[in-house]
This record gives structure tokens, C-alpha cells and sequence, in this order.
């Protein structure tokens, strides 16, 4: 999947190695299973049941630039590890920076970004639908234990290598 983040010369740069992070198939699995039966992700529109705050936008009608800013705009560190499920078998872990820089490509189908305070999230739809919620309203208990299992076991496992 590192056509995803090559250049114009199918060449990575150094920052991008240093902020991507390929996980395991097994992993990603796991992560894939996280979000399908996590009471947050697994619907976008349910945002507003489990955060304080939503915000939508529609980037069918709106630039790349502009897109790039609503996302800059969220308050999110450029430095934040988020997860990113392409497939079942296919996860990335990487920078907040990368998901600005690389929007177009990660979600030109549907996709939620999230971190491990879930006190936000990203849900992207494939017909450019955005909507991001944040301080959340909800007890994440549950869904702090499968963090907590998937954390473990993907330091167990992770694949630093991005080649």
C-alpha cells in the first residue's frame, strides 16, 4: 500500500517513513474488528449520540485547499498517531500531518480516523461527507478495554517498517 504515499517518482520521503507506521495483517484485524463493533465508529451519523461537539463538512463542493484547512482546523497536533483502516488486513498507524497532507487518498472511500484518547473522531463518507466529533459525552469503558488489548498486542507486533 506505499503507492498510497509515494511521490510523483514512486519514492517515500524520510518524513513520511518517520511518521507511517504499516501495522500487521493480523493487527489490522484486529483494529477492523475494533471499529466494526465499536458502538462509535461503526455508523457516522452517530457522532452526535456519543460527542459534545460535531462538525460536518461537504468537500464535494469544496477545494483541496479548503478541505485541508477544515482539517487543519480541527485542533488536532500534526504530531497525533491516529489509525487508519484500508482492509481487514491492511491498517496504518501515522501522524495527524499525514491524514491533512494525504486527505484525498485516504478517503476516497469510506474511513474513520481516531486516536487512543477517543475523545475525537473522523468519519468520512465516500460521497464527501466529513464529520468530526469531539469531547466526548459518553462512558468509553468499553471500548477502553479493546483499546487497551489492541495497544498491547500491536506493540507486540508492530511492523516499523515501511518499505
Amino acid at each position: 500500500m506505499k503507492w498510497m504515499f509515494e511521490d510523483d517518482n514512486g519514492k517515500l520521503s524520510d518524513e513520511f517513513k518517520d511518521q507511517i507506521w504499516v501495522l500487521t495483517p493480523e493487527a489490522s484485524k484486529d483494529l477492523w474488528n475494533y471499529e466494526n463493533e465499536s458502538r462509535i465508529f461503526n455508523d457516522y451519523p452517530k457522532l452526535t449520540k456519543f460527542f459534545k461537539d460535531v462538525e460536518t463538512i461537504d468537500t464535494s463542493t469544496k477545494s483541496n485547499s479548503e478541505i485541508k484547512q477544515w482539517l487543519h482546523n480541527r485542533g488536532i497536533k500534526y504530531s497525533t498517531k491516529v489509525f487508519y483502516n484500508y482492509q481487514p488486513d491492511t491498517s496504518f498507524m501515522l501522524t495527524w500531518k499525514m491524514v491533512v497532507k494525504h486527505f484525498d487518498i485516504l478517503f476516497s472511500s469510506d474511513a474513520t480516523i481516531w486516536n487512543l484518547s477517543l475523545n475525537w473522531g473522523l468519519a468520512c463518507h465516500h460521497d464527501g461527507l466529513f464529520v468530526f466529533g469531539k469531547n466526548r459525552i459518553y462512558d468509553n469503558t468499553e471500548e477502553q478495554i479493546m483499546i487497551t488489548k489492541l495497544e498491547q498486542k500491536q506493540k507486540k507486533e508492530h511492523n516499523n517498517t515501511y518499505k
